[in-house]
C-alpha cells in the first residue's frame, strides 16, 4: 500500500510555511541552542533537536505556531535550506491530518508480507481505522525506523489534545445502551469500539514486528 488517505480524494498539499512545523522551523531555526555549552550545531543536529522539541510541544504549546501567527512567506532559500530537509516531502499533504479524531495506520515492518496482508484484510473497515483516516505506509521513508523515529519526522500525529470529558461519557452511554440492547455474542467488547477510539489523544495502530507475527496491533 502506497502513503495515502482512505477516505479523501485530492487532497490539497499545504504551501511552503503553512504548516505548524514549518512555522515553529522558521521561528526557531536562528535562535541559538538552549544549551550554552553547544557551539557548534550542525544543520542535521539542529533538525533533529528542533524535530524533538516540536514533538515535545503538545497541542497546546503549538498554538502560537498555528498559521495565523505565521512569519511571513518563506523565501527560496529557507524553503530549500530548512523546510524541504526536515523531512520526505511526500509526508506534507498529511501535515493537515493530525487530530485525535483522525485515525492512522503506520506501517514499520516490511518483512513479512503474509502477516500484513493479514492484519490489513482484518482491520481495513474498522471505523476508528477508514474514518478521514491516513496510511502511512512507505518502505523508503519507515522501513528501519523505529515508532519514536517515526515520530520524530511527523511529530504532529502526537495532538495531545485537550479531553472533552462531556464528549467521553456520553459516548460511554451509547455504548453501555448499545451493549445491553444488542447481540454481540462473536465480539462483548464491538459496542465499546468507538468510546475506546475517543478515549485516545491519537489514533495510531503500528503495524510492527509484533503486530506482523500475531502479538497484535
Amino acid at each position: 500500500m502506497p502513503l495515502r488517505f482512505i477516505e479523501k480524494h485530492n487532497p490539497k498539499i499545504p504551501a511552503w510555511g503553512e504548516t505548524e512545523l514549518d512555522v515553529y522551523f522558521l521561528s526557531e531555526w536562528d535562535k541559538p541552542h538552549p544549551d550554552l555549552s553547544v557551539s557548534n550545531e550542525s544543520p542535521t543536529d539542529r533538525r533533529k533537536r528542533l524535530l524533538r522539541q516540536f514533538l515535545a510541544l503538545g497541542c497546546e504549546g503549538r498554538q502560537p505556531y498555528r498559521l495565523g501567527n505565521s512569519p511571513p512567506s518563506p523565501t527560496q532559500a529557507q524553503i530549500d535550506n530548512i523546510l524541504r530537509l526536515i523531512r520526505p516531502e511526500a509526508l506534507r499533504v498529511y501535515a493537515h491530518n493530525t487530530g485525535a479524531e483522525r485515525g492512522c495506520w503506520l506501517r514499520l515492518c516490511y518483512t513479512n508480507e503474509e502477516g500484513h496482508n493479514a492484519l490489513w484484510t482484518a482491520n481495513e473497515l474498522a471505523e476508528w481505522v477508514a474514518y478521514n483516516g491516513v496510511v502511512l505506509d512507505d518502505e523508503s521513508i519507515f522501513g528501519r525506523l523505529d515508532l519514536a523515529a517515526a515520530l520524530n519526522i511527523f511529530p504532529e500525529r502526537v495532538a495531545n489534545e485537550r479531553v472533552n470529558f462531556e464528549l467521553r461519557e456520553r459516548s460511554l452511554r451509547n455504548a453501555i445502551e448499545d451493549a445491553e440492547e444488542g447481540d454481540f455474542n462473536e465480539d462483548p467488547l464491538e459496542p465499546y469500539a468507538l468510546y475506546q477510539a475517543e478515549f485516545v489523544v491519537t489514533h495510531m495502530y503500528v503495524e510492527d514486528d509484533v503486530a506482523v507475527n500475531g502479538g497484535g496491533l
